[in-house]
């Protein structure tokens, strides 16, 4: 079994498009998938559940709107499981921000920080979104800086999902950078020991004319030795 962790707040779960997801991790991995709110999942819980690979969702809530101990049972997933995990676009700014040092030796503080504001005369990919702040809105050339398992099979410049007006300024330790945009320096991360990966494009939203997305999904499967 794996899991798809939604990252949102309770209000939004429903509308979190979860199950969607969840049917598209169910044919990759050819495995069940449990849907679970983020707030509701401990360390414990997961190894009982004999969950094989975990995936965050993206999310529309900045992280330091949420309560602080919400986060503590995917704090103790993140920093003590063995699980195989990948985090999409929110999901990859809150894996970061899990391991970031103000975090190191217990959870103390969540932040997601803002890319930048529009320049003047730069056009607002969504202006209905946060007008008024730089967005990534579409899909993206992703350029990749360092070869790994989770790009077999694709060349730099691949085209993903974007869907975003936050990023991960800083890698934590042990972190390294996979991939980038002109405008988003992280947008692919490791941990250098572990099987754990961010990344800020959302795979899950492949398209037939864009389908980067599903080979990256397949081959965080395939590193995770279920397909």
């Amino acid at each position: 079994m794996i899991t798809f962790i939604v990252t949102e707040t309770r209000d939004n779960y429903e509308r979190s498009g979860g199950h969607a997801v969840k049917l598209k991790l169910e044919k990759i991995s050819k495995l069940p998938c449990l849907v679970q709110y983020y707030a509701d999942v401990t360390l414990k819980k997961i190894k009982a559940l004999g969950i094989q690979a975990v995936v965050f969702s993206g999310y529309s809530t900045a992280l330091d709107d949420h309560k602080l101990d919400t986060f503590q049972g995917i704090y103790d997933l993140a920093r003590e499981g063995d699980r195989p995990m990948i985090g999409f676009c929110g999901g990859h700014q809150l894996l970061a921000e899990l391991w970031a040092p103000h975090n190191d030796r217990k959870l103390t503080r969540m932040s997601s920080y803002t890319i930048r504001k529009l320049r003047k005369g730069e056009p607002d990919h969504n202006p209905a979104y946060h007008p008024g702040d730089f967005k990534e809105w579409g899909f993206y050339p992703i350029t990749i800086l360092r070869r790994d398992p989770l790009f077999d099979g694709l060349k730099s410049g691949f085209m993903c999902c974007e869907y975003h007006k936050r990023e991960v300024k800083a890698l934590p330790k042990d972190f390294l950078l996979l991939a980038s945009t002109p405008d988003v320096r992280v947008q692919a991360y490791r941990h250098k020991t572990r099987i754990l990966y961010g990344t800020q494009f959302h795979c899950e939203n492949w398209t037939d004319h864009y389908p980067a997305g599903k080979r990256v999904i397949e081959n965080f499967f395939r590193l995770s030795g279920l397909i």
